[in-house]
């Protein structure tokens, strides 16, 4: 088990950690109460309750070896499959079936309480070990999205509870460009849509520098909440 969890760090940078590890006839490899972290990006570690990986055995014979895998949580669950396509290039294919945002460790370094159910797919090939190379797409859903009154970068964010949250963005060399984003609808709190990108910072996500455009409205309850903010935002109402 500690070879092949080497392995897998030193071939994509992810250190995986299991309480229990099997193997099948068909050398299917199944996985319980698993973290998954990668130290570079500086996020908390992904935790499984299980974690399926199936090799693809006809990939090998070309060279191009495949491993096909599945991710549960407690609720929702990912699958896809993980592929070395010659050299130094992988390719990583994701679909997300009725996963709860609250699943992915993005509450220690954002703060923000929020849930939602996310559902979609995403596509990404380059070098892993080189973020700088990724490139990729993500077509997804958020349903039942809800955010509870917090601070985030010192700015006061009232509560919020939008039906829906849809998202077409690409990732290039160093940036991501957000095709659409569209929040909300006409009879919510908040009707948004958004495009642009983002620059991104490497060695710190939060750094990374915005190039948005933003169209939105607000519900009298969020114009009042965000009344001293209004001047500044008008131009975009």
């Amino acid at each position: 088990k500690e070879n092949l969890f080497s392995e897998i760090e030193k071939q994509s940078g992810f250190r995986i950690h299991a309480e229990d590890f099997k193997t099948t006839l068909l050398l299917d490899m199944v996985l319980t109460e698993v973290d998954i972290h990668r130290p570079s990006w500086n996020l908390p570690p992904l935790r499984l309750e299980r974690l399926k990986i199936s090799p693809s055995l006809g990939s090998l014979i070309l060279f191009q070896p495949k491993v096909n895998f599945q991710l549960e949580f407690k609720e929702g669950k990912v699958q896809g499959f993980f592929q070395t396509r010659g050299g130094h290039t992988q390719q990583v294919r994701l679909t997300l079936e009725d996963l709860p945002i609250q699943a992915i460790p993005l509450k220690e370094k954002m703060n923000l309480e929020i849930a939602g159910v996310l559902t979609g797919a995403a596509s990404i090939h380059g070098n892993v070990k080189q973020p700088q190379s990724l490139q990729g797409d993500a077509t997804l859903t958020i349903q039942k999205f809800s955010l509870e009154k917090s601070m985030f970068m010192n700015m006061s964010l009232p509560a919020l509870s939008l039906s829906t949250i849809t998202l077409d963005a690409r990732l290039e060399p160093e940036r991501v460009v957000i095709q659409s984003l569209k929040m909300g609808g006409a009879q919510e709190d908040l009707e948004a849509t958004l495009t642009g990108n983002i620059q991104l910072n490497e060695r710190d996500l939060r750094r990374s520098r915005l190039d948005l455009r933003v169209r939105f409205k607000l519900s009298k309850k969020l114009q009042d909440e965000f009344s001293l903010f209004l001047p500044f935002i008008a131009s975009a109402l």
